[in-house]
């Protein structure tokens, strides 16, 4: 079974495709969605606030979301730190994953992340797709979606790749700037890969 990795910058859509792909009957891993249960877990709790402090909690010891991501997003040690707590057992989940999936004889499977290249992700994976969009439109649609600040939406770009970076990295590429029609091309890239 092939391995695909999805990604983009954020506010490209790359979630979007994911979810087409889906629809498709490919399976998806939704490495974000999966990396955020982990900060529900006791000992990455702990790890975490003993290295950032009581600030990142709920009144009830949950990690408060909002406040780690300001820690992260304006200090790139801290966010190297999150990333060292996360990823390690999410890339385990991932292969697990895989191994479960390869059972139902699809050709192809799928991990959506937003930071596949900056967490090397990109390492297990036989081919990338890379969702792009201009930056404007990428800002517009954030602030719309997460209700943050311009310059939060800034911060959490400045740590991610810039897009003519990860599109020298593409093996293929869905554009989405507004009113682009997706469909036809994620159906062309699901048929090759199908190949």
């Amino acid at each position: 079974m092939l391995r695909i990795g999805l990604t983009g910058g954020i506010g490209s859509g790359k979630s979007t495709v994911a979810k087409v792909f889906s629809a498709l009957g490919v399976p998806v891993f939704y490495a974000d969605n999966e990396a955020k249960k982990f900060l529900s877990r006791p000992n990455i709790i702990q790890e975490l606030a003993h290295q950032f402090g009581n600030t990142i909690l709920t009144a009830d010891g949950q990690i408060n979301k909002a406040n780690l991501a300001n820690v992260v997003f304006n200090d790139p040690a801290a966010l190297v730190f999150l990333n060292n707590a996360i990823h390690p057992p999410l890339l385990q989940q991932f292969d697990t994953w895989v191994a479960q999936q390869s059972q139902l004889a699809f050709p192809y499977c799928i991990i959506e992340a937003a930071i596949l290249f900056e967490a090397h992700f990109n390492t297990h994976v036989d081919k990338v797709i890379v969702v792009s969009a201009p930056k404007y439109e990428r800002v517009e649609r954030v602030l719309r979606r997460d209700q943050i600040s311009y310059e939060q939406v800034v911060a959490r770009m400045k740590n991610q790749w810039e897009e003519p970076q990860l599109l020298a990295q593409a093996d293929f590429v869905v554009k989405n700037p507004n009113h682009e029609m997706m469909l036809p091309q994620i159906i062309k890239i699901h048929h090759a890969l199908q190949a």
